[in-house]
């Protein structure tokens, strides 16, 4: 069942998010780049970039973080599926995945939650270091109410395509059957009698 499913997904999303977001809490040294560079919060994801040059590598560096973002979260909602492929059975449950793994608005929603929570240009480097962040909980609710949502527009698809089929029904039968006399059944029986008599 698609509700079935659609809970499956939002679960498992739930624990890669937890979970990746744990395993870059390890520590990460790179040399010349600032200490905070390639470390997450616990709560949030975030994704890091730097661009060399002049100040104009902040803006390179921004958009590079933004891009990576939009890669990040979109790899979690494919790694997701992978994992439940198994609970896949039918073509509406298909279906729901195909249209989830497809996000027109993640660029919206990106840039609407995400804050760069370090931009640091280096003068002796050249060179632009930044970070940005979106919460966990924020990319979970945002996800979890794309799933509800598709999910709902299959059913409602659903429930249509039977009402549609009813109606064909319908209409096909009203098309093919004439108006029927409820004593046609008696009146063949009576003149088969009638036959059966002047036959003798």
């Amino acid at each position: 069942m698609i509700a079935i499913l659609t809970s499956a997904l939002v679960e498992t999303l739930a624990k890669f998010i937890i979970h990746k977001t744990l395993v870059n809490l390890e520590e990460i040294n790179i040399e010349g780049a600032p200490s905070w560079y390639m470390k997450e919060y616990s709560d949030n994801i975030c994704t890091f970039s730097y661009a060399k040059g002049d100040l104009a590598s902040v803006e390179i560096a921004k958009d590079e973080v933004k891009i990576k973002m939009t890669k990040r979260i979109d790899k979690l909602v494919e790694i997701t599926v992978y994992e439940n492929m198994s609970k896949i059975t039918n073509e509406k449950e298909r279906a729901l995945v195909s249209s989830w793994k497809k996000d027109p608005n993640i660029d919206i929603f990106r840039d609407k939650n995400m804050t760069f929570s370090k931009i640091v240009y280096d003068e002796d480097l050249k060179t632009t270091f930044a970070r940005g962040c979106i919460p966990n909980e924020e990319v979970l609710k945002y996800q979890k109410n794309r799933l509800e949502d598709i999910k709902k527009t299959l059913l409602k698809h659903k429930s249509s395509s039977a009402i549609d089929e009813l109606e064909k029904e319908v209409s096909l039968n009203n098309n093919t059957n004439t108006y029927k006399d409820p004593f046609d059944e008696l009146k063949k029986s009576t003149s088969l009698n009638h036959l059966k008599e002047d036959s003798r």
